[in-house]
């Protein structure tokens, strides 16, 4: 904690953070994003487990296509699965937490419609490998973006050129 002291800015980290806990103290949080959050609900949170995730679901997990030890995050989707299908009385339950892709996803829906082209980094050049499955599902239809593989860069002339067309 001294070590922390000795950063610059940190002191005045500190003191905003006092001075919102004392604010804190007053107010009742109305808005749902100011959710009170149990102790035991922040667990997770100061473990590795809040930085990970699986891909497909429990359903359809496979630990092949998955990140290094995901089997220990999917045994924990599972138990929270569980929990939350006996608690909400359903039958199913998915409470792995919204990504990117699901931004990603609103984002094309809101802009784009069916026929629509759209160009894409595919996944052997650094893009997300889920991206061409989203835009095909959403009937867009995909373009590489052109990648020069000998600098480790996006062909930006070649680029350009297929804007053009």
């Amino acid at each position: 904690m001294n070590e922390l002291k000795k950063l610059e800015y940190y002191q005045n980290y500190q003191d905003i953070e006092k001075c919102f806990l004392k604010t804190k103290i007053n107010t009742l949080p109305l808005c749902a994003a100011e959710n009170l959050i149990s102790p035991f609900v922040k667990i997770p949170l100061s473990s590795d487990y809040q930085e990970r995730y699986i891909m497909n679901g429990l359903h359809s997990y496979d630990p092949l296509n998955n990140f290094i030890g995901s089997t220990f995050l999917f045994d924990i989707y599972h138990l929270i699965n569980l929990q939350c299908t006996k608690l909400f009385g359903s039958i199913y339950a998915d409470a792995r937490t919204l990504s990117g892709m699901n931004c990603v996803t609103s984002l094309l829906m809101s802009i784009t419609e069916n026929g629509d082209k759209i160009m894409v980094s595919d996944s052997q050049c650094g893009g997300h490998q889920s991206m061409k499955n989203v835009c095909e599902r959403l009937g867009l239809i995909i373009f590489n973006m052109p990648f020069d593989f000998e600098n480790y860069s996006i062909d930006y002339d070649e680029t350009y050129q297929i804007l053009k067309k």
